[in-house]
Protein backbone atom coordinates (compact mmCIF):
# COMPACT_ATOMS: atom_id res chain seq x y z
CA UNK A 1 0.00 0.00 0.00
CA UNK A 2 1.13 3.48 -0.77
CA UNK A 3 0.84 7.08 0.95
CA UNK A 4 -2.18 7.82 -1.88
CA UNK A 5 -4.11 4.35 -1.52
CA UNK A 6 -4.26 4.85 2.33
CA UNK A 7 -5.76 8.38 1.92
CA UNK A 8 -8.32 7.15 -0.20
CA UNK A 9 -8.84 4.17 1.96
CA UNK A 10 -9.03 6.25 5.08
CA UNK A 11 -11.61 8.91 3.54
CA UNK A 12 -13.64 6.02 1.96
CA UNK A 13 -14.24 4.69 5.32
CA UNK A 14 -14.59 7.91 7.69
CA UNK A 15 -17.13 8.95 5.08
CA UNK A 16 -19.01 5.75 5.34
CA UNK A 17 -19.04 6.12 9.55
CA UNK A 18 -19.22 9.55 9.82
CA UNK A 19 -21.33 10.48 6.71
CA UNK A 20 -19.33 13.54 6.39
CA UNK A 21 -16.30 14.67 3.68
CA UNK A 22 -13.33 15.00 5.65
CA UNK A 23 -10.15 17.18 5.11
CA UNK A 24 -6.92 15.66 4.77
CA UNK A 25 -4.53 16.86 7.45
CA UNK A 26 -1.23 14.72 7.77
CA UNK A 27 -0.19 11.26 6.68
CA UNK A 28 2.70 8.92 8.54
CA UNK A 29 3.94 5.69 8.23
CA UNK A 30 4.77 3.81 11.38
CA UNK A 31 7.27 1.32 10.47
CA UNK A 32 7.48 0.13 14.07
CA UNK A 33 3.93 -1.01 14.11
CA UNK A 34 3.76 -1.61 10.05
CA UNK A 35 0.62 1.00 9.60
CA UNK A 36 -0.07 4.10 8.05
CA UNK A 37 -1.74 7.11 10.64
CA UNK A 38 -3.75 9.36 8.80
CA UNK A 39 -4.83 12.30 10.23
CA UNK A 40 -8.42 13.64 8.53
CA UNK A 41 -10.25 16.85 10.18
CA UNK A 42 -14.08 17.43 10.41
CA UNK A 43 -15.34 20.64 10.61
CA UNK A 44 -18.59 21.43 12.77
CA UNK A 45 -20.32 23.91 14.73
CA UNK A 46 -20.32 24.36 18.09
CA UNK A 47 -22.80 26.49 19.88
CA UNK A 48 -21.25 28.89 22.37
CA UNK A 49 -22.36 28.84 26.31
CA UNK A 50 -23.79 32.58 26.95
CA UNK A 51 -25.66 34.01 30.05
CA UNK A 52 -25.84 37.46 28.10
CA UNK A 53 -29.63 38.65 27.57
CA UNK A 54 -28.73 40.23 24.29
CA UNK A 55 -26.90 36.63 23.24
CA UNK A 56 -29.91 34.55 24.45
CA UNK A 57 -32.80 36.96 22.59
CA UNK A 58 -30.25 36.99 19.08
CA UNK A 59 -29.98 33.32 19.51
CA UNK A 60 -26.79 30.94 20.75
CA UNK A 61 -24.05 31.97 19.30
CA UNK A 62 -21.78 29.34 17.46
CA UNK A 63 -18.46 28.79 16.38
CA UNK A 64 -16.97 26.48 13.73
CA UNK A 65 -14.04 23.86 15.25
CA UNK A 66 -12.16 21.13 13.53
CA UNK A 67 -11.75 17.40 15.20
CA UNK A 68 -9.13 15.90 14.04
CA UNK A 69 -9.22 11.78 14.03
CA UNK A 70 -6.26 9.76 13.26
CA UNK A 71 -6.82 6.91 11.29
CA UNK A 72 -4.85 3.39 11.75
CA UNK A 73 -4.46 1.40 8.59
CA UNK A 74 -2.80 -2.11 8.18
CA UNK A 75 0.33 -1.13 5.48
CA UNK A 76 -0.18 -5.52 4.18
CA UNK A 77 -4.03 -5.64 3.60
CA UNK A 78 -5.39 -2.18 4.30
CA UNK A 79 -7.73 -2.89 6.82
CA UNK A 80 -8.87 -0.24 9.62
CA UNK A 81 -7.42 -1.06 13.05
CA UNK A 82 -8.59 2.28 14.57
CA UNK A 83 -9.94 5.55 14.62
CA UNK A 84 -9.26 8.13 17.61
CA UNK A 85 -9.51 12.01 18.39
CA UNK A 86 -6.36 13.44 17.72
CA UNK A 87 -5.41 15.00 21.27
CA UNK A 88 -4.39 18.78 21.34
CA UNK A 89 -0.71 19.38 20.76
CA UNK A 90 -0.17 15.58 19.44
CA UNK A 91 2.27 15.55 16.57
CA UNK A 92 3.25 12.53 13.68
CA UNK A 93 6.01 10.39 15.44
Amino acid sequence: MDAKEAVAAAKAYFEEVFSEKPTLEEIWFDSTEDVWCVTLGRRRMLEEKTTSFIDIYKGTPLREITDYKVVRLSNKDGQIKSVRLREDGERAA
